[in-house]
This record gives structure tokens, sequence and C-alpha cells, in this order.
């Protein structure tokens, strides 16, 4: 079976956990994980978008933002 990336579900799971840690005494773990759910919801933003074929789109797709 092949892995099924479902990036609005994961960002909405990371927001919810990062809101939950915000408000709590774990604020270095909300910020890590607010960072992670705007990455899902970039990278299912970009996946409509029409790559070069130079570009591997799932080398970009699977990268990780700095």
């Amino acid at each position: 079976m092949a892995f099924i990336p479902k990036m609005p579900e994961a960002a909405r799971r990371d927001l919810q956990a990062a809101e939950q840690l915000d408000a709590g005494p774990r604020r270095d773990v909300a910020g890590y994980l607010y960072g992670i759910a705007a990455e899902c919801a970039i990278k299912e933003m970009i996946k409509p978008i029409r790559v070069p074929l130079e570009h591997d789109k799932d080398a970009i797709f699977y990268a990780h933002f700095p």
C-alpha cells in the first residue's frame, strides 16, 4: 500500500496541537508545530502548480523548508 499524504488534515492536526501547547508550559514545542502546520498548508497549495520538467516536483513536495 502506498503512502498518500493528506496535507490539509496534517496542517489542521498540527495547528490544533500547537494551539493547545501554546496555552501551557510547552510554547517551544508549539512554535515547532506552528511551523510544521504552515509547511503542510503551503505544500497543499503548491500541489496544482506546474513545475518545469528540469525540476523534480516530488523532491520539492517532500523537501523540508528551512
